[in-house]
């Protein structure tokens, strides 16, 4: 496809299987039991703290969801309380983003292919990022509303996931924000998982390499050793969209401690 993406920065869940369902409720049951025998001896705080602890811990980390499909939250990823926090085109905000669309016809006919089935010429798109710059500013832009793009383009916002490293997904708290908004696990498995499925994928080849090496107002990408996402696309007769973030590098002043360490 010819369809480009430019981005400019400026300063329903899935169903989790019976088996595992029935090991979350026993070892919740589990945990509660202990608390409730050791009522003598634990303070009040420990229990109370404990109890919803355990409960985040356990429906949250041992269904997994982030290999598979994981467990987006539309409604959340339109919300538009994101926009003052990722940035959107209201005089408001603080971080203004835009977007401009190399060729948006095509974009649009890339869309519409993919609600098609695959007996029918169906065909799921890869948005291939750039760069990533040191928090990945633009992937929110794409996630969301913030700059109009799932208004244009529905079904590239809620019929999409996004590969994100697996660190940030055990991070309580913040990996809730990032499977609502449809991120699941950077994994090849987990990447063709998606595309079997019928849905579209968000990737950012140059990933923490690609990080670590962002200097500011720069613009490098690391891509020569990262060619993972071209054989997806190829396998799966996805098409190919490359996006490329103006200004993501220019957020932050970074230094060039260890850059050679870091190469």
């Amino acid at each position: 496809t010819r369809a480009r993406l430019r981005v400019r920065v400026a300063s329903g869940a899935r169903s989790v299987p019976r088996n595992m369902r029935v090991a979350q409720i026993a070892v919740l049951g589990a945990a509660v039991a202990y608390v409730y025998a050791s009522l003598d001896v634990l303070p009040p705080h420990t229990i109370a703290l404990c109890v919803p602890l355990v409960y985040y811990v356990v429906f949250s980390y041992m269904d997994h969801a982030e290999y598979g499909l994981g467990k987006p939250w539309v409604s959340f990823a339109r919300w538009r309380g994101l926009h003052f926090l990722i940035g959107a085109h209201e005089t408001s905000s603080w971080l203004k983003a835009r977007i401009l669309y190399d060729d948006e016809s095509a974009l649009k006919a890339c869309e519409l292919k993919g609600l098609l089935p695959d007996s029918e010429g169906g065909a799921r798109a890869i948005f291939a990022c750039f760069p990533h710059g040191v928090v990945s500013f633009h992937h929110g832009v794409l996630m969301t509303d913030t700059a109009g793009f799932a208004s244009k383009f529905p079904t590239f916002v809620t019929n999409r996931r996004d590969l994100v490293a697996s660190i940030t997904l055990a991070v309580p708290g913040y990996r809730e924000l990032l499977m609502w908004l449809g991120c699941v696990d950077a994994g090849k498995k987990t990447a063709k998982k998606v595309l079997n499925s019928g849905k579209h994928l968000y990737v950012l080849p140059g990933g923490e390499a690609e990080q670590l090496l962002t200097e500011y107002k720069k613009h490098r990408v690391f891509l020569n050793s990262r060619k993972g996402f071209v054989k997806l696309a190829i396998e799966h007769g996805a098409a190919l969209v490359p996006v490329y973030a103006f200004g993501e590098t220019d957020m932050y002043h970074t230094t060039d401690f260890l850059m050679p360490a870091r190469k």
